[in-house]
Parts: C-alpha cells; structure tokens; sequence
C-alpha cells in the first residue's frame, strides 16, 4: 500500500510539475528549465512485449470464459 501511494504521489507531483512547465512556457519565460529535470523518475521499467505465443495463450483463456454456458443468458 505505501508503494502504491508514493507512485501516486509521485504522479501527482510530475503532473503539477508538468502544469507549471508548461504555464511558464506560456507565460514566456525568460529562462525555462527543461521539464525532465524538474520530474522525479519512475521505478518502474517498461514493460517488455508480449510473444505471441503469450498472446495466443490469453485469447484462449478469453475464448474460454466468453463461450461458458454460465455466460449465455
């Protein structure tokens, strides 16, 4: 839970900064720092890919649970 807030904040926080970037930008500022310095960075990597084998395997399990007779009313 306590990670989950901190990314949460951490959002907020990139989002207010993004804001103010951009309001200084209107507002043609002399000297604009660039944004990536004012953003805190993430800890999270991108997400990798799926194969398509993996892909397969999710459409299956969709296939399956979309076509159960439970489902069908």
């Amino acid at each position: 839970m306590m990670e989950g807030a901190a990314e949460r904040e951490r959002r907020a926080y990139n989002d207010r900064a993004g804001l103010a970037w951009t309001g200084a930008a209107l507002a043609r500022a002399k000297r604009l720092p660039k944004l990536k310095t004012l953003l805190i960075p993430g800890r999270r990597a991108a997400p990798r890919p799926q194969t398509a084998q993996e892909q397969l395997a999710i459409f299956r399990q969709w296939a399956a649970v979309t076509a159960s007779p439970a489902r069908k009313r």
